[in-house]
């Protein structure tokens, strides 16, 4: 799933068309990555339903190495995504 709380940009993500913006090779890096997958959904959400990435982009702006989390939950996010798991419109 790929997911935002920006409806312009989820738009311009699911178009699937070659982007000329400015942030037209985020947006192709994107597209590259999901035409690999065999099902992907990509839509709009509210920032109150998508707390956890919102943690971990605040987490990550204060640190400098690469960290990566496999088969498990980031500590910094386990509460927060009980929350976001049970999060309704």
């Amino acid at each position: 799933m790929v997911e935002g709380d920006n409806s312009s940009v989820m738009k311009v993500v699911s178009a699937m068309q070659e982007d000329y913006s400015l942030l037209g090779n985020v947006v192709g890096d994107i597209h590259h990555l999901v035409r690999n997958l065999q099902w992907v959904r990509i839509e709009c959400t509210r920032r109150g339903g998508n707390r956890v990435a919102h943690e971990l982009a605040q987490f990550a702006k204060n640190i400098s190495q690469d960290l990566f989390w496999m088969e498990d939950v980031p500590p910094i996010v386990r509460v927060t995504l009980l929350q976001d798991a049970n999060f309704s419109d």
